[in-house]
Order: C-alpha cells, then sequence, then structure tokens
C-alpha cells in the first residue's frame, strides 16, 4: 500500500548526484506502491555523496535521504 498520502501518480527525481552518474526511476511516474532506482556511474572520483529523493503529487511532497558510496 500507498503512505504518506500519495494518491495519485507520484513523479520521483533524485538530487545530490556528483558529476558522472545518472539517475533513472522505474516506473516514473509511480501509480503503485513502488519505484526502482538505478544509478549509472561512469567515470567519478571516489567518496560518499549524500542524495535527497523526492516525490510529488500535485501539491503533496515528499522527500528521503539515501547515501550514494563508491570506495
Amino acid at each position: 500500500p500507498r503512505t504518506g498520502g500519495f494518491t495519485g501518480a507520484v513523479t520521483l527525481s533524485v538530487a545530490g548526484l556528483p558529476s558522472g552518474a545518472t539517475a533513472t526511476f522505474t516506473p516514473n511516474p509511480a501509480t503503485g506502491a513502488s519505484s526502482a532506482l538505478k544509478v549509472t556511474v561512469k567515470i567519478f572520483p571516489r567518496g560518499t555523496f549524500p542524495l535527497t529523493v523526492t516525490g510529488t503529487s500535485g501539491t503533496l511532497t515528499h522527500t528521503a535521504s539515501a547515501t550514494l558510496i563508491k570506495n
């Protein structure tokens, strides 16, 4: 089941990716209870990168934190 009060399709985005990395959500917008995030990495430095994932549907927006680590 959905959480956070979402009832319609939720458009997903991610901020904080380092240069050389891209993100794709499948599906996007999400109409069910889940969506998969795929991060594609070309060349970027080692490190820890804090990410913010945002879901928006109409006027409702929620965010979640995640971390991308490249060793």
